[in-house]
């Protein structure tokens, strides 16, 4: 399941979970270096309630939670959220950028160096898209749970041969398929053969 979702305790639960939000401090994904405040989770009220909406929740922040909450009673609610995907949830490993190509691509037209508007889509061998990331520059599988997910990656005006040229250098999985929007005008598809 997952997204958001809210999690609702008593009065005393909240007061609880709060006082080791502050505690915690930050939170961090790993190597990915993305960090933040556990408390920037908590939903503040003037006066605490009886029955409390204790915050909303994105996916990633789930999975910190699984790893290193303490209470029951959290453990119970992202189990009720996840069901039986409770004791798989990760962060996974993204499909960083290395400086060098890594992967062999197919492409079903001539690469060309020219320049154009480009917007680029990946999907998965199982035609699921592989999500671009802006902050740190990498693609991620959708059924991860990382911050800062795009569907597309758009280029700007660049090199068509350099656009390529980016793509293999990411460690994408053997029978990605990719394309290239060209000016709105074309696509050109490719689809990743082997590992260099």
């Amino acid at each position: 399941m997952a997204g958001i979702d809210k999690t609702w305790v008593t009065g005393e639960q909240y007061k609880l979970v709060r006082r080791w939000a502050y505690e915690y401090g930050e939170f961090t994904i790993p190597y990915i270096n993305y960090k933040e405040k556990v408390s920037n989770y908590i939903n503040e009220y003037d006066e605490i309630p009886e029955k409390a909406m204790l915050w909303n929740t994105p996916g990633y922040f789930d999975v910190f939670l699984r790893n290193n909450c303490p209470f029951d009673f959290i453990q119970k609610r992202l189990k009720e959220q996840y069901g039986d995907s409770y004791d798989n949830l990760s962060y996974g490993k993204p499909f960083t950028k290395n400086s060098e190509p890594v992967v062999q691509i197919e492409w079903n037209d001539k690469i060309i160096s020219r320049r154009a508007v480009i917007y680029i889509r990946l999907y998965n061998n199982d035609d699921s898209c592989i999500f671009y990331n802006t902050k740190p520059e990498y693609f991620t599988d959708p059924c991860t749970y990382l911050p800062f997910d795009e569907s597309e990656k758009y280029y700007g005006r660049s090199n068509i041969k350099k656009a390529a040229e980016d793509i293999s250098k990411f460690n994408l999985p053997i029978g990605s398929k990719i394309e290239m929007n060209i000016n709105d005008d074309y696509t050109i598809k490719g689809i990743v053969k082997a590992v260099i």
